[in-house]
């Protein structure tokens, strides 16, 4: 996952210091190696817990609808002279169903945003300008700053054309 295009550049108040943003919601191993990576080029830089992520309510079910729909009959007058005794019958509880058990939502995992004091740094302009260095002096590649391991053959200028090998 490419990490530089998540969002435009962006300013933020971290711990009370207005810091151009690097990156947001950052897990702590993440968080140690921008820390590291920032502070060896020179950059200072704020390091903040991010708020939770917004848990959006969800809407409730809808009511059961009735199975059947009300008829209205016309009344009718009829003379009865010996009704029929009806014993009436005890009633007979609807059954409700129970209730799903609500769900089980685990915390939400600690994330930081990182930053730093100059408002003009942005992460994608500095690696593509190749302003970062590594610990060992080699020039920011976008593989090192998502920390994936680089691929030396995807170079086409290291390439040896006549004999059609890297």
């Amino acid at each position: 996952m490419n990490r530089l295009n998540k969002e435009a550049h962006a300013l933020e108040d971290i711990n009370g210091v207005r810091c151009a943003v690097v990156e947001k919601n950052v897990t702590p191993e993440r968080t140690e190696f921008l820390k590291n990576l920032l502070e060896l080029n020179g950059y200072t830089v704020m390091v903040a817990p991010s708020p939770p992520p917004k848990v959006v309510a969800k809407p409730a079910p809808p009511a059961p609808k009735t199975t059947g729909t009300p008829v209205l009959v016309p009344e009718q007058k009829v003379e009865v002279t010996n009704p029929p005794q009806v014993t009436p019958a005890p009633p007979v509880p609807l059954e409700v169903p129970p209730a799903p058990p609500a769900p089980v939502v685990p915390p939400a995992p600690e994330t930081f945003t990182i930053g730093v004091t100059d408002f003009l740094f942005h992460a994608m302009l500095a690696i593509y300008d190749r302003a970062l260095k590594t610990p060992e002096g080699k020039i920011v590649t976008v593989d090192y700053w998502n920390q994936q391991p680089e691929k030396e053959d995807k170079y086409y200028w290291k390439r040896d054309f006549f004999t059609n090998s890297l």
